[in-house]
């Protein structure tokens, strides 16, 4: 497999090739809402039709470092779900009285297909895909990948995964877009995920962010150095336990 990472102050990108299916992750921020947006495209470089599953496995934080690590599965008891047209609504209950909820929305967005989903860890990593030193068994894991309910129930150990079915020809490229948001305002949250799933404001989010950090770049009077200089800085500020 070859791979490389870019970094540029506008946008992060993964590409990698693996066979005949070449693949890059693209992830910036809109440039006018609270929104995270990675494309991913697939291309097909073979001489023979691809039919893909495209799946996305993540845990769920919506608390501080602090109050996750000192109980992780305590933590997870405080989390509610719900499916609001193909966007999954993450939900954290305030702990104490004069605390705030915190909401996270996340999509898994292409202009056609079926959305499917699962928020119980157990139905896909099972006991048996894990090892006596506690390591996954991925490749058994996607051999043996199980429909995924999309269902919202009460589940002990919640996750984020969702799924996409991809049917590329070849010598064509497929994209999808995982869009997240998060905040205070649940309204607010939503209504920027249902802005971003459009094509073709998709596809111009990459150049306006970018043209508008360049323009913010020559006002400061930065130049490639500064900013890589300070990026090393802010990774020190930022990285704290709280």
């Amino acid at each position: 497999m070859h791979k490389n990472i870019e970094f540029t102050p506008y946008s992060s990108k993964f590409n990698f090739e693996d066979g005949n299916i070449k693949c890059s992750i693209n992830t910036t921020m809109a440039p006018d809402a609270d929104v995270e947006i990675k494309k991913i495209q697939i291309k097909n470089n073979g001489i023979n039709d691809l039919n893909l599953e495209l799946t996305t496995f993540e845990d769920v934080i919506l608390s501080n470092i602090r109050q996750y690590n000192s109980h992780p599965a305590f933590d997870k008891m405080f989390l509610r779900f719900s499916n609001i047209d193909d966007k999954l609504l993450i939900e954290r209950k305030g702990r104490m009285p004069n605390e705030k909820c915190i909401f996270a929305a996340k999509t898994l967005f292409m202009p056609d297909g079926k959305f499917e989903y699962e928020i119980d860890k157990e139905k896909i990593i099972k006991r048996e895909n894990i090892d006596e030193n506690g390591n996954v068994n991925l490749d058994e894991i996607i051999r043996n990948s199980p429909q995924f309910s999309s269902k919202i129930d009460n589940v002990i150990n919640p996750v984020i995964a969702m799924r996409r079915h991809l049917k590329i020809k070849k010598g064509e490229k497929c994209d999808i877009f995982y869009i997240s948001s998060a905040g205070i305002e649940k309204e607010d949250i939503l209504k920027n995920i249902d802005m971003y799933m459009n094509t073709e404001k998709l596809d111009r989010v990459f150049e306006l962010e970018k043209n508008q950090m360049k323009s913010q770049i020559r006002y400061m009077g930065l130049t490639e150095k500064d900013i890589s200089k300070y990026q090393s800085m802010l990774n020190e500020i930022f990285r704290t336990n709280q």
